[in-house]
């Protein structure tokens, strides 16, 4: 599916966003800008691996960029005294995309805040009422869905605001996941929150904070914040994607450094951005022959395309093994029937290449016992070195996940529901189930 659906919607999705790159670089600067600007894309190492990695970021980048276009079309043209249905039916498709962003992804908040504080100042007037409007709209179209988390989760956003537990001191690892019924105090909480969020923001701004991509644009992007635009529209839509990358601190500090890919929806923007500084530099050189422009801006490109370039070039990328190796899934997923449950510490996997109902193993053998006796009947257990290769000391042996090492060596208590199994991949790997289903049936 991830070959034949998913990575070519994302493709297409990459292909429109670069369309709106070209046009947003016209809205914002002129034809130059936006030219390079969009090669610059195209040639993107970031923009290609978002593209192939499956996940929802090519989406989430695409109405990031589409609510940006609109909202850009809807003020200049609200700024130049057009008449309302001229701009309002932009602003419309931008509220929209802002919506569509955060269904993608409740990161997608950050769209909603650059566009709050766009529309806030960009507009000649009424600026914050449409910023409220656009607030207001998003609370309604949101209401179905909380609606719908209240009955499934009992909670307004399920466990998503939980996640923000996870990889702390209180909960280490992904034990938060795998505990069946996890239990803490709040102002402990609270605490360990703090110090997981001070610590990811340190990190973040050592590391993805100063890069916000690849190449030179991103100081460039930067730099752009000691310059005044002359455009009103080009100065404010610049401080509404700081007060989005802010918003994406918080969130990072938060949820971690996996949080910090949602750089890529700003990647756009900052190409342009940095694209029409580095011209504006260019000016000031004053290279009176053409072909020296032409040198400098090659040069520029390259740099730029390096990355990609690297990626592209020996030696191939290996098989993400381990643990994932599509075959093994595919058989031990195959053993069971339609409706019989799996449990296993990578359920992402055997739901999506297996097709099978998956669990995720609970960090203790007996919140194991609780789910296949009161919760639903476990037909098989599927052990891949996501767990086998954990700390012996410090997890197997006496942290969090001891009671199952017994399990992992082969030594079967009498009580388990799953006596018979067997070995992938030289040991790597293993399976158990209740009866040998790979024997043929008489």
């Amino acid at each position: 599916p991830e070959q034949w659906v998913v990575v070519p919607l994302n493709q297409l999705f990459m292909l429109a966003t670069g369309i709106l790159v070209l046009l947003m670089g016209l809205r914002l600067f002129d034809r130059r800008v936006a030219l390079l600007g969009t090669s610059i894309y195209f040639l993107s190492d970031t923009v290609w691996r978002t593209a192939i990695a499956g996940g929802p970021l090519a989406l989430l980048t695409f109405w990031a960029c589409l609510a940006a276009y609109t909202a850009l079309v809807a003020t200049s043209r609200e700024r130049e005294q057009a008449e309302t249905i001229q701009w309002l039916p932009y602003y419309a498709v931008s509220v929209l995309a802002a919506i569509a962003a955060v269904y993608t992804a409740y990161s997608g908040t950050v769209v909603l805040c650059m566009l709050m504080l766009y529309y806030a100042f960009a507009f000649s007037r009424r600026g914050w009422f449409f910023a409220l409007l656009l607030l207001a709209a998003f609370g309604v179209a949101l209401a179905p869905w909380i609606y719908r988390n209240m009955l499934v989760s009992g909670r307004p956003f399920g466990l998503a605001p939980f996640m923000a537990l996870r990889e702390s001191r209180l909960f280490a690892g992904d034990t938060l996941t795998r505990t069946l019924a996890p239990s803490f105090k709040w102002t402990d909480a609270l605490t360990y929150l703090h110090i997981k969020w001070m610590t990811n923001v340190r990190a973040f701004y050592d590391g993805g904070l100063r890069t916000l991509g690849e190449g030179v644009l991103p100081a460039l992007f930067l730099a752009t914040f000691f310059y005044r635009f002359v455009r009103h529209h080009v100065h404010i839509f610049r401080w509404a994607l700081l007060l989005a990358l802010f918003v994406l601190v918080v969130i990072v500090g938060f949820f971690g450094q996996k949080a910090a890919t949602l750089t890529v929806i700003l990647w756009p923007a900052i190409i342009l951005y940095g694209s029409a500084f580095f011209f504006l530099l260019l000016e000031r050189l004053r290279l009176g022959v053409q072909i020296l422009r032409i040198g400098v801006i090659s040069i520029l490109v390259l740099l730029q395309a390096l990355p990609l370039i690297f990626s592209l070039l020996p030696p191939r990328s290996v098989l993400p093994y381990p643990p994932y190796f599509p075959p093994f899934i595919y058989h031990v997923a195959g053993l069971l029937e339609p409706t019989e449950v799996l449990c296993t510490d990578m359920p992402w996997a055997t739901a999506w290449y297996g097709n099978r109902t998956s669990i995720e193993m609970p960090t203790s053998l007996s919140d194991f016992y609780e789910i296949n006796d009161y919760i639903t009947p476990v037909s098989g257990l599927y052990m891949t070195t996501v767990s086998r290769d954990l700390p012996f000391v410090s997890q197997l042996l006496t942290g969090p996940y001891r009671t199952w090492h017994p399990i992992m060596m082969g030594r079967l208590t009498a009580d388990f529901p799953l006596p018979h199994g067997f070995h992938l991949k030289d040991a790597d790997q293993l399976f158990f189930t209740g009866r040998p289903r790979w024997q043929p049936k008489p």
